[in-house]
């Protein structure tokens, strides 16, 4: 696609997207939808507003920088783990889940091996509380002997 015919075909998406470049349309830096994760850490899942933007970028061809959600979904998983070390309960179980899966819906990395070690060592330390981690186990992939792979 030619850079001058780029804001006259995407006039909606580049309000929507005003820092795409219009020599490289495919590509929008992370300020463009930095906004929308300002308040996540805090939040027991992602703001609807980052998979209607991610969702509406992919729709559109536009790749959209993940550098600044990545400390952002890093921090939340980490948040989450902390409060699991604490006491494994399925309240603290269930947002844990909501970000990773939302994490893995917008192709962010959140740590996936670190959170997996860290799961792995809550389900080897707390056999009882198997039964409450098997939904966070399930979303981190792992495939346990006796179950099948997801």
């Amino acid at each position: 696609m030619k850079a001058e015919s780029w804001s006259g075909i995407c006039d909606r998406p580049m309000r929507r997207f005003p820092r795409c470049s219009a020599s490289r349309p495919s590509t929008c830096s992370r300020r463009s939808w930095w906004p929308s994760w300002r308040r996540a850490p805090d939040a027991a899942a992602l703001p609807e507003q980052v998979f209607e933007v991610s969702e509406e970028a992919r729709s559109l061809g536009l790749e959209l920088d993940s550098a600044a959600a990545r400390p952002i979904i890093r921090l939340m998983v980490g948040r989450g783990l902390d409060a699991l070390a604490e006491r494994v309960t399925a309240e603290r179980v269930a947002p844990l889940v909501t970000r990773v899966l939302g994490a893995r819906r917008l192709g962010v990395g959140f740590g996936l091996w670190h959170t997996q070690n860290r799961v792995f060592a809550l389900w080897r330390d707390h056999p009882e509380a198997r039964d409450t981690l098997r939904p966070l186990v399930d979303a981190l992939g792992f495939a346990l002997a006796g179950q099948p792979i997801p």
